[in-house]
């Protein structure tokens, strides 16, 4: 092992788990962002961005699950009915939790992307501009885009 690696030190004294204060300072600053961008909300799927601002670690294929994020107000949720308490768990340990979240669900027969598109309705942002994360599969996007 070279010199310089074996005189490493274990800095694991000094790691912090990230708190829910801090990640709702880092969704403060994307609403600041979206505003100066004119961006009315932001869907997050699952992934690295999921759990940077929610703390949500989600799996699993196919079905969309989706945080939406708008410029104002509160997110609301949108996951497969089955799904459903699995969500509630984990959005009571992030930044949005308290036991009023906004879950929209749906069925095999429904559309997700009805819900996502019902939800930015809702909050006054059926013609806003959207950011969807890079990550997301182009079937989500697209299904947004068109249910929107």
């Amino acid at each position: 092992m070279p010199p310089s690696i074996a005189a490493l030190t274990s800095m694991r004294d000094q790691a912090r788990p990230i708190t829910n204060e801090e990640r709702r300072a880092r969704i403060e600053k994307a609403r600041r962002l979206m505003s100066q961008h004119k961006i009315g909300a932001l869907v997050l799927t699952p992934g690295s961005s999921l759990l940077y601002f929610t703390n949500i670690r989600w799996s699993g294929g196919e079905r969309l699950f989706a945080c939406v994020i708008p410029v104002k107000g509160e997110p609301f949720f949108v996951c497969p009915a089955f799904e459903e308490d699995r969500a509630r768990e984990q959005i009571a340990h992030g930044p949005f939790g308290g036991g009023h979240a906004d879950v929209r669900t749906w069925r095999e027969d429904e559309s997700p992307y009805a819900l996502v598109a019902r939800g930015l309705a809702d909050r006054g942002l059926a013609t806003a501009s959207v950011g969807i994360e890079e990550n997301a599969k182009l079937v989500w996007t697209s299904g947004i885009a068109h249910a929107a």
